[in-house]
């Protein structure tokens, strides 16, 4: 997957505040990301010193039904620790989830999920990670648990939705990968 990376201190400002403001900011992302498919989306948040979660809420939450639209997939990097924090009071109030990094030139170190996930949601990310390709069978023997097969499914679909993990039909069977090489859990 190529790697399309837009600045956003450079793309939008340094200090991205209001619900009105991040509509507008929103507007301007998706004119910059016109034609891009089939990408990992890498919004670059060095120099961002304030991202309110209201301006993550109208600007970038959105993107990643863009992304999911577009065979895309969404990557924040180089977020400081003031604005993770504010991403994640948003996140944890639409219960989503959200991959972090840093980044280096054409290389993304150290993913990670920001938000939270339930339970069974962090198992099945978790089990994925590990086996670093997984259809619903093998993670539910990976599991050890008696949980059907269908709620594997299940959960492995909510998690591609989420944009955390990337699917490729093989066949009948669909099989799930980690969006990016290395993600952390948790």
């Amino acid at each position: 997957m190529t790697m399309f990376v837009l600045p956003l201190s450079e793309t939008l400002g340094t200090v991205l505040v209001g619900a009105t403001r991040g509509q507008a900011g929103h507007a301007a992302l998706l004119r910059h990301l016109r034609g891009v498919q089939d990408a990992m989306v890498v919004l670059d948040l060095a120099d961002v010193e304030v991202l309110s979660a209201s301006y993550f809420r109208e600007a970038i939450w959105p993107l990643g039904s863009w992304c999911q639209e577009n065979g895309a997939a969404l990557v924040l990097a180089n977020v400081n620790s003031a604005v993770a924090d504010d991403i994640a009071v948003s996140l944890k109030a639409y219960g989503g989830a959200v991959i972090i990094g840093a980044r280096h030139g054409d290389r993304l170190t150290h993913p990670r999920i920001l938000g939270e996930l339930d339970e069974k949601l962090d198992l099945t990310l978790r089990l994925v990670c590990e086996a670093g390709v997984a259809d619903a069978g093998s993670i539910a023997k990976a599991s050890g648990e008696t949980t059907v097969v269908t709620a594997w499914n299940n959960r492995l679909v909510t998690l591609n939705r989420m944009g955390l993990l990337r699917e490729e039909k093989q066949g009948k069977t669909k099989f799930y990968s980690p969006i990016v090489k290395g993600l952390k859990h948790g």
